[in-house]
């Protein structure tokens, strides 16, 4: 990517939505058909100035049926100019289909056609599972599937995590597991992630590089620098929104431009509640909402400590900790524990950081924080630490149902 361009990739995997589908779908209790996909998933993006007016807003198709440029499963993404896609505050200039203010795909058309090579005039030069319209593999004998009607067949028996869930880390992040044997060959990289040369730094939970199918439901956007700059985007004060899954609000920093996601466009259906997180090996899921707070923030020395309460219907387990921290005055972080476990110790980090698995431990127990129970997430540092109200704090756990807690630092 260009300096100066941003670039956004946003997960719904695997609740609210994944991409399984058909007689294949993974804990759709209700059901869910390639037609949900084509036919009302979406996700909303928009720019929001220091004064909290909106530069600009639109909503991106997941997929749609089209021949725009020839898509090889006759299948692809229109963004924010058609399908489910469209503008719902128009920027100024205006934003168009030119292939220069913004490129856009999704999970979806890059597993049935292979990442499209942006321009205005896209291309897909390595399709994945179709040429020109017709599937080029697995579409006869064990584990097949026409992916026009059901996504490829998934083995929960396999799985290593509850919920049906392989952990395998950056840069192939979580995923269902393919049924063996498995003729789902194709590979190729997320170009957002910085392992394929993108801006984003991949967690264990991000595909960057995809093996055979993405199961996650993910949408893709880059504004382009030019773009940013005819609308008066100030590339020295801005901030990406922090989006809370859990109550599906974001916030911005306070008089600055704002990157966020409208959460009143965001559409599933059926709509899929947040699975339970059971030890059987081949689990169920069931409806499920994730409940975490932050009941207490305090220092210690050099500690500082979150306590943490799961008032859900499930054990829930840590998977991310991001923590940014005053370094001058903390020093390197040494070790991080969850209750009387340690989940990772050094050597020495400085600020900040953004932990997946691994380097935290791969022993879920050790992640775990039980239901009706609370953990206190214990940080320590080489020097005694900063008060709590320094505003060089923030954080946040991120746990495998899919929920994001902030650690709400600095406290006011």
């Amino acid at each position: 990517m260009a300096p100066g361009d941003i670039s956004i990739a946003y997960s719904q995997f695997p609740a609210p939505n994944d991409n399984s589908y058909g007689t294949n779908a993974v804990g759709w209790t209700g059901g869910h058909s390639f037609n949900n996909l084509t036919g009302s998933d979406k996700a909303g993006f928009q720019i929001i100035r220091p004064n909290n007016t909106i530069a600009v807003s639109f909503n991106i198709d997941y997929i749609s049926g089209s021949t725009l440029n020839s898509p090889p499963s006759g299948y692809r993404s229109l963004g924010p100019f058609g399908g489910d896609g469209g503008i719902v505050v128009n920027s100024t200039p205006a934003l168009v289909n030119n292939g220069t203010q913004i490129t856009w795909d999704t999970s979806f058309a890059r597993n049935l056609n292979g990442p499209a090579v942006w321009g205005a005039t896209p291309t897909w030069p390595t399709p994945t599972y179709f040429m020109g319209g017709v599937q080029t593999i697995c579409t006869a004998g064990t584990n097949s599937a026409n992916l026009l009607v059901n996504s490829p067949p998934v083995d929960c028996s396999l799985a290593t995590d509850p919920n049906c869930i392989i952990q395998y880390g950056a840069p192939k992040g979580i995923q269902y597991p393919l049924a063996v044997p498995n003729c789902w060959t194709a590979s190729y990289n997320n170009p957002e992630y910085t392992t394929a040369g993108g801006p984003i730094p991949p967690s264990a939970l991000d595909p960057a590089h995809v093996d055979g199918w993405n199961f996650q439901d993910m949408f893709f956007v880059t504004f382009k620098q030019a773009y940013l700059t005819a609308i008066g985007f100030d590339f020295s004060n801005y901030d990406i929104a922090d989006f809370d899954p859990a109550t599906n609000t974001f916030t911005c920093d306070p008089n600055k431009w704002c990157i966020a996601p409208n959460p009143t466009a965001l559409h599933n259906s059926p709509a899929k509640p947040c699975p339970s997180v059971s030890p059987s090996p081949t689990p169920t899921p069931t409806p499920c909402v994730c409940d975490l707070s932050v009941t207490a923030r305090a220092t210690s020395s050099n500690k500082v400590k979150i306590t943490i309460l799961n008032n859900g219907c499930a054990d829930e387990f840590i998977t991310n900790i991001a923590l940014s921290w005053p370094q001058g005055t903390n020093g390197n972080l040494t070790k991080i524990k969850n209750g009387g476990s340690t989940l990772w110790q050094g050597p020495a980090t400085g600020s900040p950081i953004n932990f997946g698995i691994p380097p935290l431990t791969a022993d879920a127990n050790k992640r775990k924080i039980k239901k009706g129970d609370t953990e206190v997430q214990e940080f320590t540092f080489v020097n005694n630490v900063a008060p709590l109200n320094n505003a060089a704090y923030s954080g946040s756990a991120t746990f495998q149902s899919g929920c994001q807690l902030n650690f709400g630092l600095p406290t006011p």
